[in-house]
């Protein structure tokens, strides 16, 4: 007979329904690119059932691969959720649900990158063979953006991407967000004058930040190289004999220069002088050190050209590369005012419009019921932005904004009618009518405005033995408007 009995109980244990062990709502805050564990758990770890919902949305956890996952492999009780490598899209309102009146839930917020505010274009002066930090900074150095891009104007006048593997830039570019997720700063090594233009950090294909980044060349000094071909070309000469030690004695008399003669001439009426003073010195026989003397001033002379010609080429080099800067800077104004262009076209198209209207639809009463009941309005009137899910009878706030909701009863006596509209588990506002002896319809109304967070849901509960009339004159409704986004 105790046999009998110990079956019985084991039977009864194994089938009990699962008690949750805590049921409060809880708020949690994480940032994108971390794990999160909300926990929910049967009073018996043994007990069996139990799902998740998101956003009134039953989530699928039957792929073991995926991000999101229950913990209950040795407890089948612990129903607790874990969420792998978060984004900014897991955010919304998560129900632990064991049966109807018996759930838990959570408000998950994600927070993701968002850059550093930058008033204007960060200029960065560099020389060729340096490195240059390129910064890019998420506000909260704790959050992992869901993309990272470089672009750049350094080679074209349009964006490119930048590779650390394939292209000019491979081998010279690293990123610091292996130890602080949201640091994405770019560090460009071994620069040239072709890396010059503006860099473009881009996140999550929405979020940019862009650096102007100036590479010179090093300038070496020139100082001194005429004393140096002077030196070298009488180093010379005494080395081939042409010039005693002697001849270069102060006080030595020496044939005049063709220079001093010839300084109001053209260069090469000076040259053509030169040369005939030289036919006449060699011919006169005045020596090799007068012949050398003239060498040596058309050698200067020559010099003197080339570094002119050398100063006047890089001149034209430097005044080109300013026109190209201009260039660039003007493309980059030009880009800079067509990206807010769109950016306003963007944010005004982007501004959401959410309205509903919808009734309970059929002919005839709804109710009673023996509880509280959460009221379908299946006949839907108008659902700009698809926030309202007649199947359900849930409105759930896609943006942060102050809200506006609105509804109306309608009861043929002597039957009460009581309904309340909440706000996730808080009752807002009701409407209530008493079991009345007067024959005929009787109506109720009642408005509330509500600041709303993304994910909140707000509904229609008909309370217990009250009943609503409907028909297809639309006399039950539940409406609702976003007045402004916050």
């Amino acid at each position: 007979m105790w046999m009998i009995v110990v079956f019985l109980c084991w039977v009864v244990r194994i089938e009990a329904e699962c008690v949750l062990q805590d049921m409060t709502s809880m708020k949690v805050t994480k940032y994108s690119g971390e794990s999160v564990l909300l926990p929910c758990s049967c009073t018996d770890l043994q007990a069996q059932g139990g799902r998740w919902i998101k956003d009134s949305v039953q989530i699928n956890l039957t792929k073991p691969e995926d991000r999101i996952q229950m913990t209950n492999q040795d407890s089948p009780g612990n129903l607790s959720l874990l969420i792998s490598d978060l984004t900014t899209e897991d955010a919304g309102r998560y129900r632990c649900e064991v049966h109807r009146d018996s759930y838990r839930y959570f408000r998950l917020q994600v927070t993701g990158c968002t850059l550093m505010e930058q008033d204007a274009t960060l200029e960065i002066e560099r020389s060729s063979g340096e490195s240059a930090l390129l910064p890019c900074l998420c506000s909260s150095l704790h959050a992992k953006p869901e993309s990272v891009s470089w672009m750049t104007t350094s080679r074209n006048s349009s964006y490119t991407e930048i590779s650390n593997t394939t292209g000019p830039y491979r081998g010279r570019i690293q990123m610091f967000n292996s130890h602080s997720p949201g640091n994405v700063s770019l560090l460009i090594s071994d620069l040239s004058e072709e890396d010059r233009g503006i860099y473009t950090c881009v996140v999550d294909a929405y979020y940019n930040q862009s650096s102007y980044l100036l590479v010179k060349e090093q300038m070496y000094s020139t100082v001194g190289q005429n004393a140096g071909v002077q030196c070298i070309t009488i180093l010379v000469c005494l080395s081939c004999g042409l010039l005693s030690s002697a001849q270069l004695q102060p006080g030595k008399p020496s044939a005049p220069l063709a220079t001093g003669d010839t300084k109001s001439l053209s260069p090469s009426e000076r040259d053509a002088v030169i040369e005939n003073e030289i036919e006449i010195e060699l011919s006169g026989g005045n020596g090799n050190v007068a012949v050398l003397m003239k060498l040596a001033s058309l050698d200067w002379r020559l010099s003197t050209s080339e570094r002119r010609l050398e100063e006047l080429q890089r001149e034209n080099k430097a005044q080109a590369s300013a026109l190209r800067e201009l260039e660039r800077r003007l493309t980059y104004r030009l880009m800079k005012a067509e990206t807010s262009v769109k950016g306003i076209g963007r944010n005004l198209s982007e501004t959401p419009k959410i309205a509903f209207s919808a009734s309970v639809g059929g002919m005839g009463n709804s109710g009673p019921y023996n509880t509280d009941t959460t009221l379908l309005f299946k006949d839907v009137i108008t659902n700009i932005g698809n926030a309202f899910r007649p199947a359900t009878g849930i409105f759930t706030a896609p943006v942060n904004g102050v809200y506006l909701f609105s509804l109306f009863e309608c009861s043929l006596s002597p039957q009460p009618a009581s309904l309340s509209l909440h706000k996730n588990e808080e009752m807002i506002v009701s409407v209530a009518k008493r079991r009345s002896q007067h024959e005929g319809a009787e109506n109720g109304s009642n408005a509330v405005t509500l600041q709303l967070e993304q994910g909140d849901q707000v509904y229609v509960r008909l309370w217990k033995d009250s009943w609503v009339y409907d028909s297809t004159a639309h006399f039950t409704t539940f409406s609702g408007t976003l007045l402004f986004s916050l």
